[in-house]
């Protein structure tokens, strides 16, 4: 912190969803004999790239539905061969 500068944090906005970062640590979707099932959404939110410190960016993000926004997006990762049935809903 500068000398007498004092740092101001941004909550998100109300009514605003917040974007959080994807691990890639978890795949997305279902996984059930040979068929990958996924249900994806496309949506707004606000994304804090580092911290919370200074105001968060209108950007628009992907989602497993009824899950939280992520940037990457939900990763998409099956053994060669699988089927993949994909679910997209834009509400943008």
């Amino acid at each position: 912190m500068v000398m007498g500068v004092k740092k101001q944090f941004f909550p998100t906005p109300p009514g605003k969803e917040e974007i959080f970062a994807n691990d890639n640590k978890q795949s997305a979707g279902v996984l059930r004999n040979g068929v990958l099932t996924i249900n994806l959404e496309a949506r707004e939110g606000i994304w804090f790239p580092e911290t919370h410190e200074g105001e968060g960016i209108r950007v628009y993000a992907f989602a497993e539905k009824g899950k939280p926004l992520q940037l990457p997006g939900p990763m998409i990762r099956v053994p060669e061969g699988t089927i993949i049935k994909a679910t997209i809903e834009n509400k943008l």
